[in-house]
């Protein structure tokens, strides 16, 4: 999390150009599942916490809870 919010602010202070950066974060836990599953719901659920973050006003980072503890 702290990386993606130093990519962030990096962006927003070297960008010409009026624009914002939003970071979806996903953490895989204790899988039990194929290399396949896990990557599918790793971008699964990035891609979920970038629309969070987008949807709640953009230019921030979000990672939703660990997921695969099944």
């Amino acid at each position: 999390l702290m990386v993606a919010e130093r990519l962030r602010a990096e962006y927003n202070a070297k960008n010409l150009v009026p624009t914002s950066l939003s970071i979806g974060i996903a953490k895989l836990k204790n899988s039990l599942r194929t290399l396949e599953e896990n990557l599918d719901a790793l971008i699964r659920e990035a891609d979920q916490a970038l629309y969070l973050a987008k949807n709640n006003g953009g230019d921030q980072n979000v990672m939703l809870e660990e997921i695969g503890s099944s």
